[in-house]
């Protein structure tokens, strides 16, 4: 199944693969999970790169469902069954969106999800921006090119978004979680939108993980290098 993504320059496809897979024991559904990933269309060279990589991290979240996660909710199903407990089928997912899409830079936003039988759901949310023509990474750094100490500046934003959500009780913090923004801080795996450069942090890295993956968005204001994004409509 696909769909194209038409927010694309007119001479790019961004197409949509998606797959659903149940796997079962014994005939009962024991694990079941959805992904999506994106294709590049009319981007020669460029594109197979970018479409490699894809294909790459799709099979390898493939493998871990198959092998690993599969395994472990077959001897859970044994177990509940053993002591007359009702099983409740693990799922996953791993879905993608375009983010931005320019004559220069394509970012899209992936986020997986895990929910083991009943227990609280396990988050994992990254971006990746690429060089289209290049067909490599665009770190974030280059967006800062002309910026001295683009890092502990950036850092020090996060913290002031990070310290006012606090105050206002949108957010929870975990103690310690000013040393968390800089120990887990994501040097390549962010987002670019319409609103800006978007960071996400590991679940449970400076907040409880029953509040997910916490995002922040920062202006592209406070990026130097802005030329290859267009200005927000």
């Amino acid at each position: 199944m696909e769909h194209t993504d038409h927010t694309a320059p007119q001479s790019i496809e961004v197409l949509w693969q998606e797959d659903t897979r149940i796997l079962t024991l014994e005939g009962e559904p024991v694990l079941e999970y959805h992904v999506s990933w994106p294709e590049l269309r009319g981007t020669g060279r460029s594109g197979t790169k970018i479409n490699r990589y894809y294909r790459r991290l799709i099979k390898s979240w493939r493998q871990r469902w198959e092998r690993e996660v599969y395994w472990k909710a077959c001897l859970n199903l044994a177990t509940l069954r053993a002591n007359s407990h009702p099983f409740v089928s693990w799922k996953g997912s791993l879905r993608g969106e375009v983010t931005l899409f320019t004559e220069h830079l394509l970012s899209i936003r992936m986020t997986g999800q895990e929910i083991r039988g009943n227990r609280p759901p396990n988050q994992v949310r990254w971006g990746d921006v690429w060089d289209i023509q290049e067909g490599a990474p665009y770190p974030i750094h280059a967006l800062y090119c002309s910026c001295h100490r683009w890092k502990q500046k950036l850092i020090s934003q996060l913290k002031k978004l990070a310290a006012d959500q606090q105050a206002s009780a949108s957010r929870f913090l975990l103690p310690g979680w000013e040393h968390g923004l800089q120990t887990f801080f994501p040097k390549e795996d962010y987002c670019l939108t319409a609103q800006g450069i978007e960071i996400a942090y590991p679940q449970g890295s400076i907040s409880p993980m029953a509040e997910g993956t916490p995002v922040f968005q920062l202006p592209l204001s406070c990026a130097s290098e802005t030329q290859k994004i267009p200005p927000k409509k």
